[in-house]
């Protein structure tokens, strides 16, 4: 709510006729208000709904009272010049609509006017009040993914735009530039194994790749809620003994807890195994806390302290 303030302060301070602007706390009520005219007072609500246990919808509800002091008649037999002063506070609240309709930022979806009142509240103060609504989205749990932010995503690509597909949330597209336009898959060489988390008892979101020079993850796990990545044996041509510590390496430098490693040949397994309990062991890769293995439709889930007890 703070920061909506802020934000609410820095657009009405680009009307220069506003002269004061403050949280609403009942001045109008004291004997001498405590104001500059033309002045603005906010007060400010929110409501919040749960998306999967994730995320919060925040729906916010602004009210704005504008008041001004009556600068002449308004009546039809009043001068032309003093009728027109005394409606300058209908030409305020003209700007302030034409500000604030339909502003959005990073943080804020689209301001919309709800309703609009002009109640008398004060003799010799003209009051209107604005009502308007905005929403914005926050994490209802402090990631375990330390730096990863979900702004890197939704500057582009908004929760709406995930298709559920049983257990996984699919972006519209899983490759991006920088700018947010969509790229064909064949523009870059990439997993193309994501597919494979439908196969997991957990939900997820299948994050896109963005190129951007940083290491992507492959998904959330919103039931862990931690980032997880996904390698497919020799996709990258590691050799058959190395490939679960090679896969594990890269989804630990990706900020993954998670790493989901899809093997074509069981024998190698075990070995796999044994070499990244070795690693472990060593205190290597302690972002790490869960490795799932998959070979054919069989799904094995190991904790790290597994790995550690792991007997060939």
């Amino acid at each position: 709510m703070k920061t909506l303030y802020l934000k609410l302060i820095e657009l009405l301070s680009q009307i220069p006729e506003i002269k004061y602007i403050d949280l609403n706390y009942g001045q109008l009520q004291e004997e001498k208000p405590p104001l500059v005219y033309p002045a603005v007072l906010i007060n400010m609500n929110a409501s919040s709904d749960d998306v999967d246990g994730f995320f919060q919808i925040y729906t916010a509800n602004i009210e704005l009272t504008i008041i001004c002091k009556m600068l002449g008649e308004s009546n039809q037999k009043a001068p032309e010049l003093i009728r027109f002063q005394a409606l300058h506070y209908l030409d305020i609240s003209e700007k302030i609509y034409l500000k604030l309709q339909g502003f959005s930022d990073d943080n804020f979806d689209s301001f919309t006017r709800k309703g609009l009142a002009d109640p008398n509240i004060r003799k010799g103060l003209k009051t209107t009040v604005h009502r308007y609504e905005t929403s914005w989205r926050a994490n209802l749990h402090q990631s375990k993914a330390d730096e990863f932010s979900w702004a890197r995503y939704l500057r582009f690509l908004s929760l709406q735009d995930f298709e559920r597909r049983e257990n996984l949330y699919w972006p519209p597209s899983l490759l991006y530039r920088i700018d947010g336009t969509k790229l064909p898959l064949h523009n870059f060489e990439y997993e193309g194994s994501q597919d494979r988390y439908s196969a997991l008892q957990d939900l997820y979101y299948i994050l896109p790749f963005i190129d951007d020079h940083q290491r992507n993850p492959h998904a959330y796990n919103i039931t862990r809620n931690w980032l997880s990545c996904i390698y497919m044996q020799d996709d990258k041509g590691f050799g058959s003994r190395s490939f679960l510590i090679h896969s594990v390496k890269k989804g630990s430098k990706a900020r993954a807890s998670e790493c989901v490693a899809i093997f074509h040949n069981r024998e190698d397994i075990g070995n796999n195994i044994y070499k990244l309990r070795g690693w472990f062991l060593q205190g290597m890769m302690k972002r790490v806390v869960s490795v799932i293995i998959i070979i054919e439709d069989e799904i094995t889930y190991y904790s790290r302290q597994d790995i550690i007890n792991y007997n060939a």
